[in-house]
C-alpha cells in the first residue's frame, strides 16, 4: 500500500523542534540540482521577476550606505535590504513568492544552486495562524497582514556551494552574515497600494485560512471559533449567524433543517478533510449559502489530526476495519516487530454519569504491521493540531511500545495495522 502521506508527517515531527531563525543556516551536502530552477534575468522587468540594482521598483543613492528600498506592487509588499548588499543579491519573483537570493553565491556555483536565503509568501486570507504554518514552512513566520492577504518569510534552502567551502571563505562568510540579517529585513516589511483579492460575486469578498479560500457578503465578517482552531465564526452586524468547520472525510454528516442550513464541500482526494457550512436559516438566505458554497475552495493541508482521522476513515470504506482495544505488546523476529498484539475491548453506552462503560472482551488478537504506522494520541474534542497531542510513527525497528493503560482504534487494512487512533474518553 502507498503510504504517500508519511514524508509530510516525518516533516511536521521535524517542523515541531525547529531552533531559532538566528542560528546559522545548515551546511550540507545537497543531492542534485533540479533542473526547474528560473532563468536569472538581468535586467529589472515591469513585474520585477529578477531584480539586481536599484530601479524604478528599487531605489537607493548610489553613493549611499542606507537602505535599498524594494517596491513590488504586483505582491503589495516593499522591504528595505541593508546598504552593504547592493550588488550582493537578486529578488527573484516566482507567482506570489520573492525569492531573496545571495547573487555572489549564484554566480559561483556552477550546477545550478541560487543560493536562496530567504522567501516570502504571500498567502490569500488574514485568517492564517502561527500554529497553522509550523507545518508547512521551515522556520516560517508571519511578518505582514493586510489588504486580504498574510505574508510568511521561511528560510532559503542554506549554502549550498561551491564545494568545498573551505577554498571559498570569503563566500561562504558573505552568505552567512546576509543570512543573519533576514529577520531584520522581514521586519522592514510594510503593505504597498490596496490591491485586494478578487471576488467572483458582486458585493462580496474574499476571505481564507490555511485550510480553504471562500467569498462572503462584504458586510459578514469571519472569526476563529474560541473553542477550536479549525472551527471560524460567521458574524453579520456583529451577531454570529452559523459557522465554518474543517470536518473528517467518511465521516458522519449532518443534514439540514427548518432552522439551520448545512452544505458541505468534499475534498476529492478523501485524504485531508471536508468543509462544512453551517447558516441560521432565520438570519441568512439560501442565496448566500449557494454562493459562498460555489466560491468556495480547499486548501490542502496535513497539518491537523483531521487529516488522520480522514485517512483513518478512508482506510475503512475501503474495505479495512477499526479494532477497539488496548495494545499488548509487539511479536519479533530477528529483532524486528513483525506484529502487535490487541487486547480486544467493547465501548458500551449506558446511563452512568460518565455515560459509559468499558467492557474486556477477554480476547487477545495478533496483527501484522505495515511498514510505517501512523499513531495519534488520544485527541480531545474540537482539539485537532499535532502539536498539543504528538504524532509518531512504528515500524519494525520501534523499540518502545504504546502506553498500555490508553485505549487505541487500531486501524486495520489488508490485514495489517496501518494506523493506531488514540480514543479520548473523558
Amino acid at each position: 500500500m502507498k503510504r504517500s502521506a508519511l514524508a509530510p508527517a516525518a516533516a511536521l515531527l521535524a517542523g515541531l523542534v525547529l531552533a531559532s531563525c538566528s542560528q546559522n543556516v545548515p551546511v550540507t551536502a545537497p543531492p542534485a540540482p533540479s533542473a526547474a530552477l528560473p532563468a536569472i534575468t538581468e535586467a529589472p522587468s515591469p513585474r520585477a521577476s529578477e531584480t539586481a540594482a536599484p530601479s524604478a521598483s528599487q531605489s537607493s543613492s548610489a553613493e549611499s550606505s542606507g537602505p535599498i528600498i524594494y517596491k513590488n506592487e504586483d505582491i503589495g509588499i516593499s522591504l528595505e535590504f541593508p546598504g552593504d548588499w547592493k550588488g550582493k543579491y537578486l529578488v527573484a519573483e516566482e507567482g506570489n513568492i520573492l525569492r531573496i537570493i545571495s547573487r555572489n553565491t549564484r554566480d559561483a556555483d556552477k550546477r545550478g544552486y541560487d543560493g536562496e536565503l530567504f522567501r516570502i509568501v504571500r498567502e490569500t486570507g488574514e485568517l492564517i495562524t502561527t500554529e497553522d504554518i509550523a507545518y508547512r514552512y521551515f522556520k516560517g513566520k508571519i511578518i505582514l497582514r493586510g489588504n486580504g492577504y498574510t505574508y510568511i518569510s521561511s528560510i532559503g534552502n542554506g549554502y549550498n556551494g561551491p564545494w568545498p567551502r573551505e577554498n571559498n571563505p570569503g563566500l561562504y562568510d558573505e552568505y552567512q552574515e546576509m543570512f543573519k540579517k533576514r529577520d531584520a529585513v522581514c521586519q522592514t516589511a510594510r503593505l504597498l497600494g490596496n490591491k485586494r483579492p478578487v471576488p467572483s460575486n458582486t458585493g462580496y469578498r474574499v476571505i481564507g485560512s490555511s485550510f480553504f479560500t471562500a467569498e462572503i457578503p462584504a458586510d459578514w465578517d469571519l472569526k476563529v471559533s474560541s473553542d477550536s482552531i479549525i472551527r471560524w465564526d460567521v458574524y453579520s452586524g456583529g451577531s454570529a449567524i452559523g459557522t465554518i468547520e474543517m470536518v473528517p472525510c467518511y465521516g458522519e454528516k449532518l443534514p439540514g433543517d427548518a432552522k439551520t442550513m448545512r452544505e458541505y464541500v468534499f475534498d476529492g482526494s478523501g485524504d485531508s478533510a471536508d468543509a462544512l457550512i453551517t447558516l441560521s436559516a432565520e438570519k441568512a438566505d439560501k442565496t448566500a449559502m449557494e454562493k459562498i458554497k460555489s466560491a468556495f475552495k480547499l486548501v490542502p493541508n496535513e497539518s491537523t489530526v483531521v487529516f488522520l482521522q480522514s485517512r483513518a476513515n478512508k482506510l475503512v470504506a475501503k474495505g479495512g476495519e477499526k479494532v477497539f482495544g488496548r495494545f499488548e505488546g509487539f511479536n519479533r523476529e530477528n529483532g524486528l516487530n513483525i506484529s502487535l498484539n490487541i487486547c480486544l475491548m467493547s465501548y458500551v453506552a449506558d446511563d452512568s454519569a460518565k455515560g459509559y462503560r468499558i467492557e474486556d472482551v477477554k480476547q487477545l488478537k495478533t496483527y501484522p504491521i505495515g511498514s510505517m504506522v501512523d499513531v495519534v494520541a488520544p485527541v480531545k474534542p474540537n482539539c485537532m493540531t499535532y502539536g498539543p497531542y504528538g504524532h509518531s510513527i512504528i515500524d519494525a525497528g520501534t523499540k518502545n511500545g504504546l502506553d498500555r493503560d490508553t485505549y487505541y482504534d487500531f486501524i486495520i487494512y489488508e490485514g495489517k495495522v496501518e494506523m493506531i487512533m488514540g480514543r479520548y474518553l473523558p
